[in-house]
């Protein structure tokens, strides 16, 4: 990459530190002068090289060299005018740049480590706005971001590319998103970068088409092959009722050249459906050919043994299974699981002697007078600003907090499974802390349940996508979706009737939150969500509601996530 183009990357997980917001924003503005004066330096020197090679006497040279000077006097101007990165007017761009990502001004010098998973994604995409590189690269973005932070997102990411000046690449979950913003998709697949122009509605389309030509391409091979090596078969035939030695050296002839033809014969249109020639795919070799098997790898496989693992690489490889299986829950208990009374929440200093009020958040309070009814086996998702109180409402829920006011009353016997935003993380966290140096998934579910057979383990693991290799696998080194599946897996085997996800897209990709939704609709338990994820609400086709931050009350969304959408004009 050359050195004058800038890069900035935005991970998947923004891990709180001792600085503030603004410190941050500020250490990116540095960053960027730095950039830019190396960027500058780099330019004057190419401009000066080209200086000494012009000819002063000559009239077109000389008005070159005035051009010339102009531009070096341009960049030397620009360079010296970069101030230290913490000047007045470098903190006020700061602080807007906070701000147009919807982060509240009281938290601008609070240390980010007190802060929530969302307003850090926040300040490290505040950044990004800030520093506005060449290349922005984007792991995950909508990862703990509310509506709000998705609505900023987008008009980042046009910003970047309207001038043509950044371009964006972008690794993510959310079929909304890709949708809405993407000009092109690279599908990583079995070691393979493949391209497709438009979107990700678009990408599925292509994709469905190459399958289906892959398949017609297979079955021609196919069809060609078994008439070739029907061919041979009655050439040795021919050759061993043949009474002539001439007769037969001809025909011998004739099954070699068959043999060569066989081993040289594969796929003869490309992915786009044009005919295959050598000089355009750059080989000699086709593919599905027995020329194109690796020749380190044959061994003393047989002819058709060798046609069949050509065959495999014709095929479009599908993409992996990906399954969520929630087994059946047999308890029944005909009334409400949980039911929230006049519930009220907060960690500051709580006026007492202010009466609380259906339409206003009294000082120190998260949230008051809320009223929430779970009914069995229904689905319930719930939305709301970073910092609203979520993922305190659902510690609440779940019996792991008590109300400062209001009441809770859950089903007696119920059982309940919390699945925490950075529940993965401590998984890993915890390993490091026992200083276990190789912990699979199999060993861990093995010692947090040691009255389980392995094979209960192991299908539990399977339920859930994870394959014996996976199991085997050092925990360390799984992905990060791959952990969060490890997580519904130890959930479920404390077989929950209630089940509660505090932002379980974070980590998945798009064809697992489909397989999410599909599990959960099929399963007889009950669930309440946090997320943000529209399709996924859209496919559970359950209740929805939203944390009202301002108001500090969850009002119902009677027609659905849509119609909150375009409140926000998404």
């Amino acid at each position: 990459l050359p050195t004058h183009i800038t890069t900035m990357c935005v991970p998947q997980e923004v891990f709180g530190v001792d600085d503030s917001a603004v410190e941050i924003v500020l250490r990116h503005h540095k960053r960027l002068e730095r950039a830019t004066a190396e960027a500058n330096g780099a330019k004057i020197m190419e401009l000066e090289k080209e200086l000494e090679t012009l000819d002063m006497g000559s009239d077109d040279d000389q008005a070159r060299m005035e051009e010339l000077c102009e531009q070096i006097a341009e960049l030397d101007v620009e360079t010296t005018e970069e101030g230290d990165g913490t000047s007045n007017e470098s903190r006020s761009r700061a602080e807007e740049a906070l701000s147009s990502f919807g982060i509240p001004q009281d938290v601008f010098n609070v240390p980010t480590s007190q802060l929530s998973g969302g307003l850090r994604k926040k300040v490290a995409l505040a950044c990004a706005a800030f520093y506005r590189p060449q290349i922005l690269l984007l792991d995950e973005p909508t990862n703990h971001l509310d509506i709000g932070g998705m609505v900023h997102l987008r008009r980042l990411i046009a910003d970047c590319v309207e001038d043509g000046r950044s371009t964006v690449v972008i690794v993510s979950h959310d079929v909304d998103l890709m949708n809405d913003i993407a000009t092109d998709v690279i599908h990583f697949h079995a070691n393979t970068l493949a391209y497709y122009p438009g979107n990700y509605r678009d990408f599925l389309g292509y994709r469905e088409q190459g399958i289906v030509h892959a398949a017609r391409q297979a079955d021609r091979i196919d069809r060609q092959r078994t008439a070739m090596m029907n061919t041979i078969d009655n050439l040795k035939q021919k050759s061993a009722k043949s009474g002539s030695i001439a007769g037969k050296k001809k025909i011998r002839k004739q099954i070699e050249s068959r043999k060569k033809k066989l081993e040289r014969h594969g796929v003869e249109k490309d992915e786009k459906g044009h005919r295959w020639t050598a000089q355009k795919a750059g080989t000699g070799i086709r593919k599905g050919s027995i020329n194109s098997v690796d020749a380190s790898s044959r061994g003393k496989q047989s002819h058709k043994q060798l046609l069949k693992r050509g065959e495999t690489n014709v095929a479009m490889v599908p993409d992996k299974a990906v399954q969520f299986v929630f087994r059946d829950t047999t308890c029944q208990w005909g009334e409400p699981l949980v039911t929230l009374m006049d519930v009220g929440h907060g960690y500051g200093v709580i006026d007492g002697g202010i009466e609380a009020h259906p339409g206003v958040k009294r000082p120190g309070m998260l949230f008051d007078c809320v009223d929430l009814c779970i009914e069995e086996g229904s689905l319930t998702c719930v939305l709301g600003s970073n910092g609203s109180g979520k993922s305190t409402m659902l510690r609440i829920l779940a019996g792991m907090e008590i109300p400062q006011e209001g009441t809770v009353h859950m089903a007696h016997g119920l059982g309940v499974g919390f699945f925490s935003q950075h529940i993965a993380d401590e998984l890993v966290g915890s390993m490091e802390e026992a200083e276990e140096s190789v912990v699979t998934p199999l060993s861990l579910l093995t010692k947090l349940f040691p009255k389980k057979t392995e094979q209960d383990l192991r299908g539990e693991l399977t339920s859930f996508g994870l394959s014996p290799t996976q199991a085997a696998t050092n925990v360390r080194f799984l992905s990060g979706g791959e952990r969060c599946r490890l997580c519904l897996a130890s959930i479920m085997l404390q077989d929950p009737q209630f089940l509660i996800l505090d932002e379980v897209t974070n980590h998945l990709d798009a064809e697992s939150v489909e397989a999410l939704a599909h599990g959960l609709r099929s399963w007889n338990g009950t669930a309440v969500l946090v997320t943000h994820d529209a399709n996924l609400i859209r496919s559970l086709d359950g209740r929805c509601f939203v944390l009202i931050e301002e108001e500090g009350k969850l009002r119902r969304i009677p027609d659905g996530i849509d119609s909150y959408l375009r409140a926000f004009k998404l």
